[in-house]
């Protein structure tokens, strides 16, 4: 079982980088769909999402570990500019006073009180509840769009990247929740699960790429290939220790390769180098998936040194 500070501290990162990432993908869909319904619902969840971080953010400073800020998976550098960005091309007006206190926050060992435990009990509740039923409008709107029911600005293909990395938040809520430890079996799964979510978005790169930029497709298309082939290792490899501390490191240097590539692409973004069919903020969501693995990469691997 975690101990209270393990499970805060733990809750306060996963719970911060899920919903930032939902509040993003339901942005995304609010500049997708025409479907008013379907836009009304989606700022809907950007609200709960927004109201929930401001139920717990101010009490993560000083709690939230400086491995975690220095990551750059809360809030990179480019953050606040693609939103900029993204206000100006899509002549909206995001806020950005949750990024801001993101930013904000300074690491440190701040006394974890019985209080702030309930308080994260509370919030991963309301967080699982959220993505439930962020999950079950998704799927709606996949189905919808799939059978032509539904126009977008995107593709079906989209929406079940949505799916994929909602329900694998889920997988690591749920584990939040019960208090648990990762095992080596967890463990193998989320890094397999990430994988596939990693190739999926990296496919979702080269579909959206201006044929001008030929590089950032055939970079693009070399991840897939190299992601496609670390999973069968996943699939087709009898785990034990070895062989697992092996396929966790061959993850870390792809994966790490993948950030590179991803912050390349935002900074060709916000200097007008490069264009994609999508918001520059989900560009910078991406990077900081990308950042987010390598951090849970890291803390696996620094298990694994302590363990063998």
């Amino acid at each position: 079982m975690l101990s209270d500070e393990e499970f805060v501290t733990q809750s306060m990162v996963t719970t911060i980088f899920y919903l930032s990432n939902v509040r993003d993908y339901c942005l995304k869909i609010s500049f997708s769909f025409l479907d008013k319904e379907c836009v009304e619902r989606a700022n809907e969840f950007t609200l709960w999402c927004e109201q929930l971080l401001n139920k717990f953010i101010n009490e993560s400073n000083e709690i939230i570990p400086k491995e975690a800020i220095d990551s750059h998976f809360l809030v990179t550098q480019y953050t606040l500019d693609t939103m900029d960005l993204t206000d100006y091309l899509l002549n909206v007006n995001l806020d950005t006073s949750i990024v801001i206190k993101i930013q904000d926050l300074q690491p440190g060992h701040k006394e974890i009180t019985p209080e702030l435990v309930e308080l994260m009990e509370y919030v991963n509740d309301e967080t699982y509840y959220l993505i439930s039923e962020f999950i079950k409008f998704i799927q709606n709107i996949f189905e919808r769009e799939k059978n032509l029911k539904m126009f977008s600005y995107t593709t079906p293909d989209f929406i079940k990247d949505l799916l994929m990395a909602v329900n694998l938040y889920l997988f690591v809520l749920e584990r939040n929740i019960k208090k648990l430890k990762s095992s080596p079996t967890f463990i193998s799964n989320y890094e397999y699960r990430v994988n596939n979510l990693m190739l999926n978005i990296v496919a979702y790169i080269a579909t959206i790429t201006d044929p001008t930029r030929e590089d950032i497709y055939i970079k693009s298309i070399s991840f897939v290939a190299e992601y496609l082939a670390l999973n069968q290792k996943y699939i087709k490899t009898d785990l034990n220790p070895d062989v697992q501390k092996e396929l966790t490191i061959k993850s870390k240097r792809l994966v790490i390769r993948l950030s590179r590539f991803f912050k390349s692409l935002v900074s060709d973004v916000l200097n007008a180098r490069a264009y994609f069919i999508v918001a520059p903020i989900i560009l910078d969501n991406f990077y900081r998936i990308t950042n987010y693995y390598i951090y849970n990469l890291n803390l696996i691997e620094a298990q694994n040194r302590h363990k063998y």
